[in-house]
Formats: C-alpha cells, sequence, structure tokens
C-alpha cells in the first residue's frame, strides 16, 4: 500500500500561514491582488468538493508523452482535484533547456479545475477560439530547504480540455499558445496568465522581464502536464480509483484541536491487470516468429469505442528457441 503525503493539508497550512503574517501590519496596497487570489487558491483546496490525487515521484504514470489521448479531448474526473506529489533531483536536472538553475522544489500540489468558456473571467473570454472546455491550474510548492514553507506559484495555466494538443484548434497556428513540462516533453496547447501580479512585478524588478516570463512559464508546466497524465490513465477501463487514506470526521477535529493536520481523503490510481498465463511454447510453422522478449507497457484503444482506452503491461512474446532478447525498461510504479 503506498503512503499518503497528505501535502494537500500541508500545504494549506503553510498558504494560511502566510497569509496571516501578511495580514499583520496591514496589506501592502500592490500585494492586494495578490492575497485575494490566494484566499481563492486556499479555498479551492480546502472546498469539501475537492478529490485529491496522489501521483507517483516526478507526477509520472505511464510516461508515454500522452500519447494514448493525442487527438483526443479530455476531461477531469471530477470538477475540482488536487494531484500532489514528490519530485527529487535526479543527477542532469538542475538547470533548464536554457541554462538557468533551478531551486528545487521536492513536494508540489497541483489544484485544478473545470469549466465551460461561458463561466471565464472577462479577461480570459478570448481564450482558445473554437474551445468550450478550459481547465485552470494552480500550484504551491514547497522547497528542499524549507519543507514546512509552502508558496504559490505566481502564475497559472489555462488548457482547452477539448483541444489540448491542438487538434482541430481553431486560433492562431502560426505561434499557437503552447507550454513544455521539461525539455523533451509534450507541448500542449495553454496560456500562461499571472495570478500574482505584484509578486510577479518584484520579480521582474530583481531579475528582469526575460526570466521573470520564463519563470512563470516553467514553474506551472509540469504541473500542467501531470493533470494531462491523470487524464490520460483514467481513460483506460482498467485503470481505477483507490483510496489510500481516508478522512475521518471525528478524528480530524481531535487533530485540529491538538494542533495537528488533518487527514484527507487521498486517492491514487491502480492498473487492474489480468493474471497473466505461462507462455504458450511454439508451435512451429513458417512465420519468422521473433526471439523471446520483453514487450514495454503502451495504451492501446478500443476498436470502436474512440474514448476508452486499456492499459496493456508489460508481457513477453516471442519464441525462447531462437534467442532471448534482453531489454531494458524504467519501471514505472503507478500505484
Amino acid at each position: 500500500m503506498v503512503k499518503a503525503l497528505n501535502y494537500p493539508a500541508q500545504a494549506a497550512r503553510g498558504l494560511r500561514q502566510w497569509l496571516d503574517e501578511g495580514r499583520q501590519g496591514g496589506v501592502d496596497p500592490r500585494l492586494a491582488a495578490d492575497f485575494k487570489a490566494c484566499e481563492h487558491l486556499l479555498a479551492l483546496l480546502e472546498h469539501p468538493t475537492c478529490q485529491h490525487f496522489q501521483l507517483p515521484d516526478g507526477g509520472h504514470l505511464f510516461n508515454d508523452k500522452l500519447k494514448g489521448i493525442q487527438g483526443k479531448p479530455v476531461r477531469l474526473p471530477y470538477p475540482l482535484i488536487s494531484i500532489s506529489y514528490h519530485c527529487p533531483m535526479a543527477p542532469g536536472e538542475e538547470e533548464t533547456f536554457d541554462g538557468s538553475k533551478l531551486v528545487h522544489v521536492p513536494r508540489r500540489v497541483a489544484v485544478a479545475t473545470e469549466m465551460g468558456r461561458e463561466l471565464l473571467s472577462p479577461r480570459h473570454s478570448h481564450v482558445f477560439p473554437g474551445c468550450e472546455r478550459i481547465c485552470m491550474v494552480m500550484a504551491l510548492f514547497s522547497t528542499a530547504k524549507r519543507p514546512d514553507l509552502w508558496r504559490p506559484c505566481a502564475s497559472v495555466a489555462l488548457m482547452p480540455t477539448d483541444k489540448w494538443d491542438g487538434t482541430g484548434y481553431e486560433g492562431e497556428t502560426i505561434d499557437p499558445p503552447t507550454f513544455m513540462k521539461e525539455p523533451g516533453g509534450v507541448a500542449f496547447v495553454g496560456k500562461i496568465s499571472i495570478m500574482l501580479p505584484g509578486f510577479h512585478q518584484e520579480t521582474i524588478r530583481n531579475y528582469g522581464k526575460d526570466w521573470a516570463a520564463r519563470s512563470a512559464c516553467y514553474d506551472i508546466g509540469g504541473e500542467g502536464a501531470a493533470v494531462l497524465e491523470l487524464c490520460e490513465a483514467l481513460t483506460c477501463s482498467n485503470v481505477k480509483e483507490q483510496v489510500i487514506q481516508r478522512a475521518n470526521p471525528r478524528l480530524n477535529a481531535r487533530r485540529a484541536r491538538e494542533g495537528h493536520l488533518p487527514f484527507l481523503e487521498t486517492k491514487v490510481l491502480t492498473v487492474v491487470v489480468p493474471k497473466q498465463k505461462g507462455a504458450a511454447p511454439h508451435q512451429g510453422g513458417t512465420h519468422a516468429s521473433p526471439g523471446f522478449h520483453l514487450c514495454s507497457g503502451h495504451i492501446r484503444s478500443w476498436p470502436n469505442d474512440p474514448t476508452r482506452n486499456i492499459r496493456i503491461e508489460d508481457y513477453a512474446r516471442g519464441d525462447a528457441s531462437k534467442k532471448v532478447i534482453k531489454k531494458t525498461y524504467k519501471v514505472v510504479v503507478s500505484a
């Protein structure tokens, strides 16, 4: 059983503490919009309808560059969700694709909500022409040096869930709005909006406009991709939600009195794999079958239903009497 990280509860407490500290002595007028946006983010994260999902390390599930949903619309599993995961720093990831240094943020919580375009604010009503449903992704981070300190991401990602990869997109095609998860990752249609304008202006003053723009895009890009990975996995008929931590109101009330964090109901995704049979012996014949080898897992579409997929896990096939083909795979544990 996977251990629940309970990051959403930690992030909510950290954000509340940050807001309380900022209000002491009065809110700086230049940060008034920032505080209002953070109060809204806190309300979403603590809303009783918010469903909390936990992903494996790095935020990857199948790590197949979203091939299972390319050209297809996606939907969030619930109107309001959070996605949390731990992100270890791997060797060689200390810099971005443009050479700028990264600040390691191992603890991450993304908050995503999906809505019809008619519910967008007036300043966003013009985005993604021809797209009917928009997903908004916000995030909170905790650095390695201060694990108890959670801070909101200054930017927000807007994505059209019906045309997320640009298939059928009716907007500007010469330079469509896209942002990338990471070097070598998947580019998808999106727009960056600044959630904390006061903080963003301070970043511009300290580091320059170009650096601030790259930071706003890079910081939220990975969280948008994690949301799409969750949506991809849930298109598979054999991927199920599994609760790994349940919320107990009486226990949480006692924990609150004692100054402890509540336990939030947390879900992971599991792949239901049918019982594997032993490999059948080679039956002969003239067909030039390959040597015995391991086939890596992948997503396969249902023949008569383009909206449904099925996850095929690793399996072995081929003629062992010829030779054994050895391959090395990176194993991604989904639950």
